[in-house]
């Protein structure tokens, strides 16, 4: 199989208030596909964080208005190598790539 490129197509925060902190990102939906510049597969799922960890000064709290680029890219980077993600995006293009591919008669 080639080279397999990864690309984001969704991050969404799901937001509530939670704990006495305002707009507490609670999970977060991240849509992803890869594609082997043959076949393009997806994958859409609800990442969820730790919700019961202790915000200290060290790492302290930030609210969804707060989060930048580097901060998203990072939690989303992190959640998807913990699901295996790419892994099972791997999967899915192999049995993509294994299927016959229709054709149209010249008649």
């Amino acid at each position: 199989m080639s080279e397999i490129t990864y690309n984001y197509n969704e991050i969404v925060a799901n937001v509530q208030d939670y704990r006495g902190y305002t707009n507490f990102i609670m999970s977060i939906t991240i849509g992803t596909s890869a594609t082997d510049g043959v076949n393009t597969v997806t994958t859409r799922g609800v990442y969820e964080l730790d919700v019961d960890r202790v915000f200290t000064e060290e790492e302290p709290f930030v609210p969804f208005d707060q989060w930048d680029q580097q901060k998203v890219l990072s939690v989303v980077n992190f959640l998807i190598e913990r699901a295996q993600t790419k892994e099972r995006l791997q999967r899915k293009l192999k049995v993509k790539a294994a299927q016959p591919q229709p054709k149209n008669f010249n008649i």
